[in-house]
């Protein structure tokens, strides 16, 4: 590794300097880096290369957690720094580039969420935009889930009711090794579907939303027994009432049926245990997409859409009724 050089001072600001810096990140271990950093530049951790970028902005676009906390930490990086090209901050940079663990840590540190780039999308809108064209995801890939904000109802799944102020992973499924592929987070229960096709669930269980065969509360995602014989395909859910669709294009529904919801003849008050809407109107036809509502659920096949429920407008049809509705 290089001895700092004679002429290299506190207020060192060499381009050279910074580029030199920018290309060794990309090798070595991060032991490595941190003493060739700490041995280059008085300011290794502040130095900015043409474009903007300091070390701190490619430590978390290339996943080096532990150079990320060495250079917040040690070296007094600045979290706020924006690169000349897009605006972006090494929070924006490590969400590009999938690095979640990074993203964490810069959390941590005070790394704030809301900063905007060049185009006006803060961290956050950047992991609802797609992602770059190289990068290919199947439905068997390994996935992970976080989740935070507020846990008052137990819809984190973290175990307890404590709220999270940054994405952490939801130890249940990373323990157990099961992979999800969708998630439906409503205000009293949280449902997970995962890539063999089962479905968990945890919150509040008053009425049957979690369809458990009870009305309890579940700290944790559960695995809803009542479907463990079905590859299922889709969730949805609203605040009273879950519905999954199955692979043969079975619809299931649990909770609350006060407004007639959940589609079931006869209409229970509840049903706390998954059951199978059944109605001439499906007859023949395969269900291949559901939605819910509070007050409303949605069917549709490839000829037509379904709506079954309280109907005040959100039913599409003129009359005020609490029947499963075929729209053509």
């Amino acid at each position: 590794m290089s001895l700092m050089p004679p002429d290299c001072t506190a207020k060192c600001r060499s381009i050279q300097h910074a580029q030199d810096i920018i290309s060794a990140l990309t090798k070595g271990t991060e032991g490595q880096l941190r003493a060739f950093l700490s041995a280059h530049c008085h300011n290794a951790a502040t130095l900015k290369d043409d474009f903007g970028r300091t070390a701190l902005h490619f430590a978390a676009s290339l996943g080096k957690k532990g150079l990320v906390d060495w250079l917040l930490a040690l070296k007094g990086a600045d979290l706020g720094v924006k690169d000349k090209e897009s605006g972006w901050t090494a929070l924006h940079r490590s969400v590009f580039y999938g690095h979640i663990h990074c993203l964490m840590s810069l959390v941590k540190h005070g790394g704030n969420l809301s900063t905007q780039d060049k185009e006006g999308l803060s961290v956050m809108d950047l992991t609802m935009k797609d992602r770059p064209a190289h990068v290919v995801f199947r439905n068997t890939d390994p996935t992970e889930v976080y989740t935070w904000g507020n846990n008052t109802n137990f819809t984190l799944g973290h175990g307890n009711q404590q709220s999270r102020y940054y994405p952490e992973p939801v130890d249940l499924f990373a323990r157990t090794g099961v992979y999800i592929k969708q998630v439906v987070l409503c205000k009293f229960h949280s449902v997970f579907l995962s890539q063999k096709g089962q479905v968990y669930t945890c919150g509040h269980g008053q009425g049957g939303r979690l369809g458990h065969g009870d009305e309890q509360t579940y700290l944790i995602p559960r695995m809803v027994e009542g479907l463990i014989s079905h590859h299922c395909s889709q969730v949805a859910a609203a605040k009273d009432h879950t519905v999954v669709l199955t692979e043969e294009g079975y619809v299931y529904t649990f909770g609350l049926n006060t407004f007639h919801q959940l589609g079931i003849v006869p209409p229970p008050s509840t049903s706390n245990v998954p059951k199978q809407v059944l109605s001439k109107s499906l007859k023949g036809r395969t269900v291949i997409g559901v939605a819910a509502g509070r007050f409303h659920t949605v069917l549709w096949t490839k000829e037509a859409v379904y709506t079954v429920g309280l109907n005040g407008g959100q039913l599409g049809k003129a009359q005020l009724s609490m029947q499963l509705i075929h729209l053509l």
